[in-house]
């Protein structure tokens, strides 16, 4: 990611960042200059400083900005955080830590789930660390957890949950979801979740909240 300090003559009023792809991901300007983001965010795409933006919807300025001078907007995201709040009632369930015998057929889980074979071994960094918890039937994988560190927040845990298509709508996510929410305040972090914005969010806010999360920031993509 690089940074670039935006300023006003000798006057330093806001920043931006940008990832590879051109991609926008933060926009700050300081109050006393924010009715001009609208203009500096044109002369950013002049210069072809960016041609496409992720944002968080906590961005508020930088957000409604770049929303109205965009063309396509679509939801990208949600993020909800952890609130302690249990709604949900069983008890939860007790998961194996994976080993390295398991790689191959957690990166098969992947890939039929990506439809990608672009990264080799997906699974064994998060092996190694301990991420990965797995539960079995009849010495079959069903369901897997995972308790993922975020470099950038390293405050918070995200956790994930896939569970096999023949096991689903059997309350196996909501016993899966609170042995994670265990694991990661073990650790003295925050369980956060981060779901793609797809035909199945649904599903994903229905055990989220069941669980004791709240939804935080949608993250919105955005493109000329």
């Amino acid at each position: 990611m690089i940074t670039y300090t935006i300023w006003e003559g000798e006057t330093r009023i806001g920043y931006c960042c940008i990832r590879r792809w051109h991609c926008l991901r933060e926009f700050y300007i300081d109050e006393a200059h924010q009715h001009k983001m609208p203009e500096i965010l044109r002369q950013m795409v002049d210069i072809k400083l960016f041609d496409q933006a992720l944002l968080s919807s906590t961005q508020t300025p930088a957000y409604a900005v770049c929303k109205s001078e965009f063309n396509y907007c679509s939801d990208r995201h949600v993020y909800y955080a952890y609130s302690g709040k249990v709604n949900a009632e069983e008890s939860a369930l007790d998961m194996r830590l994976a080993c390295e015998d398991d790689l191959e057929k957690l990166n098969n889980i992947y890939f039929r789930i990506n439809f990608s074979s672009r990264k080799k071994d997906v699974w064994a960094d998060k092996i190694k660390l301990g991420e990965v918890y797995l539960y079995r039937k009849d010495n079959e994988i069903i369901a897997v957890g995972a308790c993922s560190a975020d470099d950038m927040q390293p405050e918070v845990v995200k956790v994930d949950v896939w569970v096999a298509k023949e096991y689903r709508h059997q309350g196996l996510g909501t016993r899966i979801l609170p042995f994670l929410v265990d694991k990661a305040i073990e650790q003295g972090k925050c369980p956060i979740i981060n779901a793609e914005a797809t035909y199945y969010i649904d599903a994903v806010k229905k055990l989220a909240e069941k669980c004791g999360f709240e939804c935080r920031a949608m993250i919105v993509e955005m493109r000329l």
